[in-house]
């Protein structure tokens, strides 16, 4: 019989790995990349300025985006892990109260 093996362990890392990128990123687009904007749009008129600063809105957007991505990727990690160890548990239950004749 085949078996299926799930490191918990490294699964939990993963998990707070994915989390703490996201969370930087996050940071830089909330707190830097703003700030950066805000100098470009105060120090610089014209024309070229508010073509830059559309196209780097839309550049925000998409990094905001990927944060969100990121976040499903976490909480996706998180259930499938919940999920392989009810599983797992569930599988050990059974095992014990089974009856072999």
């Amino acid at each position: 019989m085949d078996n299926i093996e799930f490191d918990f362990h490294i699964a939990h890392t993963q998990e707070q790995n994915i989390g703490q990128i996201r969370q930087r990123f996050s940071d830089v687009i909330s707190e830097k990349y703003e700030t950066v904007m805000q100098e470009v749009y105060s120090g610089w008129q014209g024309d070229n300025s508010q073509l830059f600063l559309y196209k780097a809105k839309v550049l925000q957007e998409r990094m905001e985006h990927t944060t969100l991505l990121l976040e499903k990727a976490e909480e996706a990690l998180h259930a499938a892990a919940l999920k392989v160890e009810r599983t797992e548990e569930k599988a050990k239950e059974l095992g014990e109260i089974r009856v072999y004749d």
